[in-house]
């Protein structure tokens, strides 16, 4: 009887798993703007899943002038929408998305001038965030948005040099400062949920460009800015790229002098620390984590491989480590659609379940554009058919070892 069980549960498995694997996987290209090249990059997506933003073509390139490149916004119903520009500074990139779309952040130039930040919202549209330092050749980039769209992080000339900046309604744009020792020079690349941890790099050593010593910080208004250090056995070197939503876990790329020549991939945590994010499979010359979840269980970026320059997006999580994220997509999903895409080049967002991520590749067609994958979680029957087989083969073992007495 208790065999008889566990082939029924064994075969109840392997159809759950089936189900998951073939269910409701998908793969969307997001088109582009129209005029211009066919050109659109996904930078975020928001922790909903709702929402993409990017940069899109809509004019072509003048010697001094816009470059047509302008940020959009991106749902199911209304497809890409450009955002526009500031006045005066019509080129721009979306770069960061709030919790639920309604909030999106980045900068906006005119061709090779400085950049300012901006921040869109539907009702009010875009909006100049400013600059630290009162200068005509001042700039400022927002490079990422808390959940409710109420603080906004990035970088930006200050009086004591570039410096990371947060910025509120009511406090407008203020310096976080740097980390100790070395040359002025910080920058914040992500913000948690709440808006409580900031994650960016600083310098801790050297004054010149050649000589400073980069490292990843998280900053909290308790702490201030703190170094996170750098992966064991390698150079001093460490850039954070995000922060988890709940804040606990800063992810980037470092060196550990056993990884790719330009950079491993790493996760960091109060308890661990840095740790590197293992290998990738391939002549990996770099890594780079762009996004990760709520919770820091899975993270996405790109491996550059070898000297071809080929860029390859790749999903990670704690179970599987690096995967190509092609592969996964045609072999464990089904979606054959992509074999005619010539490359999945960059990962660049992932929704807070882990299961939307964006980015850009080049099409069928040799051009390159944003795309959207959406992966399903296990379904109920498949978690409810493997507990049954584990306590099937519980009651199989106990009957046994009754037996052997």
């Amino acid at each position: 009887m208790q065999t008889r069980l566990t082939t029924i549960v064994a075969a109840l498995v392997v159809h759950a798993i089936a189900s998951f694997s073939l269910g409701d996987a998908s793969f969307q290209t997001l088109g582009d703007l129209p005029g211009g090249y066919h050109l659109s990059t996904a930078l975020n997506v928001s922790s909903d899943g709702s929402t993409i933003v990017g940069h899109g073509s809509t004019g072509f390139f003048q010697q001094g002038g816009p470059t047509g490149v302008e940020p959009f916004r991106w749902t199911q119903e209304s497809g890409m929408v450009s955002l526009g520009g500031l006045q005066g500074r019509p080129d721009g990139w979306a770069l960061g998305v709030s919790s639920d779309g309604a909030a999106i952040v980045g900068r906006s130039r005119l061709g090779n001038e400085p950049s300012r930040a901006f921040r869109w919202t539907e009702a009010y549209g875009m909006a100049d965030l400013g600059t630290m330092l009162d200068d005509p050749d001042a700039h400022s980039v927002a490079a990422d948005v808390s959940g409710d769209g109420s603080v906004v992080v990035g970088c930006g000339s200050s009086p004591e040099g570039e410096a990371a900046f947060r910025w509120t309604a009511s406090t407008g744009m203020v310096s976080l400062g740097d980390l100790p020792g070395g040359g002025f020079y910080s920058r914040a690349t992500g913000i948690s949920d709440d808006g409580s941890a900031i994650v960016g790099v600083g310098t801790v050593g050297g004054v010149s460009s050649t000589s400073a010593k980069y490292t990843a910080f998280r900053w909290t208004a308790g702490d201030g800015m703190v170094a996170l250090g750098d992966l064991p056995g390698g150079k001093t070197f460490s850039s954070a790229t995000a922060v988890s939503g709940d804040g606990s876990t800063v992810i980037g790329y470092g060196y550990s002098g056993t990884g790719p020549e330009f950079g491993e991939g790493f996760r960091w945590a109060e308890q661990e620390g840095m740790v590197s994010l293992g290998t990738y499979a391939g002549d990996a010359s770099s890594i780079v984590p762009e996004a990760t979840s709520h919770d820091g269980s899975v993270i996405v970026g790109y491996a550059t491989i070898g000297e071809s320059g080929i860029m390859e997006a790749f999903i990670w999580d704690t179970e599987s480590g690096y995967r190509n994220l092609k592969n996964v997509l045609i072999d464990d999903y089904g979606l054959d659609v992509l074999e005619q895409w010539q490359q999945l080049a960059g990962a660049y967002g992932v929704s807070a379940d882990g299961q939307t991520v964006v980015g850009f590749g080049i099409n069928p067609d040799g051009d390159t554009e944003a795309w959207v994958a959406r992966l399903p979680e296990p379904c109920t029957l498949m978690l409810l058919a493997v507990g049954a087989l584990a306590m099937a083969r519980r009651r199989t073992s106990g009957t046994e070892e009754e037996e052997s007495w």
